[in-house]
């Protein structure tokens, strides 16, 4: 019954009697049910279900154009008798569209749905998860933090494993292309967990042309060496807190020695003391390259992996979660606070584009794209995709 606390009320778009007969009788004891001709009779700002008969092409391609300005969960209901690319569309733009959970049937069974459907939801079941796998597409978005959007098992496994171990306290090792959000997967990483309060250091290993040294990560005493003033170090700075050795892929082969002692002990000794000093910091390492081949070439310690690759967890690429994008680029609306939309043809030509810079790259186009579009609906011509080389 939780489902319907604010929510007790269904528009009902359709243009076939049998259908409003049907739902006007069934679903009358789980809300208030209202059938429309057309999505133009129900307000922008109704709150509820609308559900939306999508048989002819006319009125289903003029809700691809409306649809975004509604405040309602939407459920869908896909005719067969659609052709396959305006079905195509319209699965696309529903999945972006929606940030609630958008149900689509493709079957032609919207009575039995319906029925079934509203009456476990009356019961407090969870109705959406009930009707996976039954010829239907149930489509659930959700984010950590605005961050990691979409639909895909792929991600969908990520988000779970990044709570995962957002609870326990061992390194993290984060394996992921360029662009991938590894910065950003480490920073959620710590706000979830229980040093959230403490500070979170980054250290850019990739801006070292040369070995990094001692001091540097580890500090140094006044007089150490000359002209040496009193530095605490990275180690020092991230007490209590989270320490992120970004892109360690280029972590020279002898600094990595430096670490395993540290991952050994908790402990280090500050450049010029002979005091070793204890800290409580968590390590979290991320990089862009081939592991495996590292290792191989011997530009990597296997005892350095082994120390530091308790929780190995590796940022899927865009390209092989394409159902992702429609998710990505609303959010990065929805983050930005951008009064815009997609287009289903623009929504179309992202996705269909090849992002090897993953979500930076995608993100990227979004920003060149509003500053582009003059109106608030964002068409394929305003898409800017950049200097390809």
């Amino acid at each position: 019954m939780s489902l319907f606390m604010n929510k007790n009320q269904i528009f009902l778009v359709t243009t076939r009697e049998d259908v409003v007969l049907f739902c006007t009788e069934v679903l009358h004891k789980f809300a208030t049910v209202h059938s429309f001709c057309c999505l133009d009779c129900v307000t922008y700002n109704a709150d509820g279900f609308i559900i939306f008969d999508a048989c002819r092409e006319p009125e289903t391609l003029y809700f691809l154009s409306q649809a975004h300005k509604y405040k309602c969960h939407f459920i869908i209901f896909i005719s067969p008798l659609l052709n396959e690319d305006i079905q195509r569309k319209l699965r696309l733009f529903t999945s972006y569209c929606f940030s609630s959970i958008t149900l689509t049937i493709t079957q032609n069974s919207f009575k039995s749905f319906a029925r079934r459907f509203f009456s476990q939801c009356h019961e407090g079941s969870d109705a959406y998860n009930s009707f996976a796998g039954e010829n239907q597409l149930i489509i659930k978005n959700e984010t950590i933090n605005g961050l990691f959007a979409g639909v895909s098992p792929e991600i969908q496994h990520f988000r779970n494993m990044i709570r995962a171990v957002s609870m326990v306290d061992s390194p993290v090792f984060l394996l992921g292309e360029t662009g991938s959000g590894k910065s950003s997967a480490a920073l959620l990483i710590h706000n979830l967990s229980f040093r959230k309060n403490g500070p979170f250091i980054k250290v850019p290993l990739s801006e070292f042309a040369s070995s990094i040294s001692e001091s540097t990560l580890f500090g140094k005493t006044e007089g150490a060496f000359t002209d040496a003033t009193r530095d605490i170090g990275y180690f020092k700075q991230a007490d209590h807190g989270s320490l992120f050795l970004d892109e360690v892929g280029t972590f020279k082969f002898a600094d990595q020695q430096k670490l395993l002692r540290f991952g050994d002990e908790k402990a280090f000794t500050p450049v010029g003391s002979s005091k070793p000093l204890r800290i409580d910091t968590r390590i979290i390492l991320a990089t862009n390259a081939n592991i495996r081949e590292m290792l191989h070439k011997g530009t990597m310690r296997l005892d350095f992996f082994h120390r530091f690759n308790t929780n190995v967890l590796v940022i899927p690429p865009l390209r092989d979660r394409p159902d992702d994008i429609p998710y990505i680029a609303k959010q990065y609306l929805k983050n930005n606070k951008i009064n815009k939309f997609l287009s289903p043809m623009a929504l179309e030509r992202l996705s269909e584009f090849t992002w090897t810079g993953n979500i930076r790259e995608l993100n990227n186009c979004m920003e060149r794209s509003v500053r582009n579009c003059s109106n608030e609906r964002i068409e394929p011509d305003d898409l800017d995709f950049g200097y390809i080389p």
